[in-house]
Formats: C-alpha cells, structure tokens, sequence
C-alpha cells in the first residue's frame, strides 16, 4: 500500500497537526531499534496508536496502513512488519500537508 505524499486536511486542525506529526517523529526513531530487538508489542503499541488517531486528524489512508501494520505484530510478521514500518517513515518524512 503506498501512502498518498499529498494530503489536504481541514483548515480547522492546522493548530493541532504540527503536533500530531512531531509526535509520529519520535515514533519513527524506535522503531529501528524495536526491530532491532524484535520487539513485537513495543511496534504492536505505535501501530494500535498510531491506528486510532490518523483518522482523527485527517490522515486517513495511514490510519488504514496501521491497521495493517498492528495485525502483522500480532503474527509477528517481521518482513511485512519491515515494509510497514519503512513506509511509515518514508510518509512521515516526506508527506506535504496542505491545509483548505
């Protein structure tokens, strides 16, 4: 599933974004050492979070992905848990946000 790198969100949560996205920075930085340590609930807990809140602030498609990334730490899938976890930074890295 590649994520959309363009997302328009509503202009009523351009106060609270800037928030959200710092906060899926610092989940980008464990995870490669939750990996490391195949620390399967440590990368189960960011992507159950991560699940429950994209929606909330508009990012729906990686709300989606997350939902798909918690159920291969559930199996402890770890090639698709690798996949998951390099789109996740890949998208919080590059994404353009666009408030309308």
């Amino acid at each position: 599933m590649a994520l959309d790198l363009n997302v328009e969100l509503d202009k009523e949560l351009e106060d609270i974004v800037p928030i959200f996205m710092e906060n899926r920075k610092k989940d980008i930085l464990e995870l490669d050492q939750l990996l490391a340590n195949q620390d399967f609930a440590g990368l189960q807990n960011i992507a159950h979070k991560l699940a429950g809140n994209a929606g909330s602030y508009g990012f729906h498609q990686l709300g989606k992905m997350a939902v798909e990334f918690e159920k291969a730490c559930e199996i402890q899938n770890l090639e698709e848990i690798k996949s998951y976890c390099e789109e996740y930074k890949h998208f919080v890295n590059n994404v353009t946000i666009t408030f309308a």
